[in-house]
């Protein structure tokens, strides 16, 4: 079996430029290499390892600077949401057009200005778990405790207006239709149950 001599030099040329690539922008290179296994966690993880062996940070995910692949940071590379596990596309794509009227500043306040029809509380939990709200200022622990109740308020408030509750005769203004919960004073997890979500 010889190897056909066009391949040969369509490879090499392939080599060539993924290796200039790989080292002239590391960053870009890898952000690109892990997003495109998304779907294979072990092989993200394979591409996390070979980033830290490079002196490459990989930061972890945050619902107001991640974007849905992963995406370079100056000299780090963002975690990308698509990669956590039971996150869609779809639900993504709300979170990121509403991201662009301006940053989230508290669980609640995604919690507000996402549609009730798009809450999921499957996604949400996955993206708590995966420590995405962790720039908030609100332990993992405080936001699994409440995030079910505040969905459920969400999505009662999103019926009720549908229905006709409210409105245009009503005199409620807008800033009492925000949902806001109080959060319960509990620790956060230790390190092995964070790292086991």
């Amino acid at each position: 079996y010889a190897f056909n001599k066009s391949h040969a030099a369509a490879y090499a040329i392939i080599s060539y430029r993924t290796a200039y690539l790989k080292c002239h922008y590391p960053q870009q290179y890898m952000a690109a290499l892990l997003t495109s296994v998304l779907g294979s966690q072990t092989k993200v993880a394979e591409y996390i390892s070979e980033c830290n062996s490079r002196g490459i940070r990989v930061l972890p995910p945050d619902i107001n600077e991640s974007r849905m692949t992963f995406s370079t940071s100056g000299k780090d590379i963002r975690f990308g949401l698509l990669a956590l596990k039971n996150v869609g596309v779809h639900f993504l794509e709300h979170i990121l057009a509403e991201r662009r009227h301006g940053k989230f500043t508290s669980f609640d306040d995604f919690i507000n200005r996402l549609p009730s029809g798009e809450l999921n509380r499957r996604m949400v939990e996955a993206l708590i778990k995966g420590g995405a709200f962790d720039c908030l200022g609100k332990y993992r622990s405080q936001l699994l405790a409440v995030h079910d109740a505040m969905i459920e308020r969400a999505l009662q408030k999103g019926k009720d207006n549908l229905e006709g509750q409210l409105d245009m005769f009503s005199t409620v203004r807008a800033d009492d239709l925000r949902i806001s919960f109080t959060y319960p004073e509990i620790p956060e997890y230790q390190m092995k149950e964070l790292l086991m979500l």
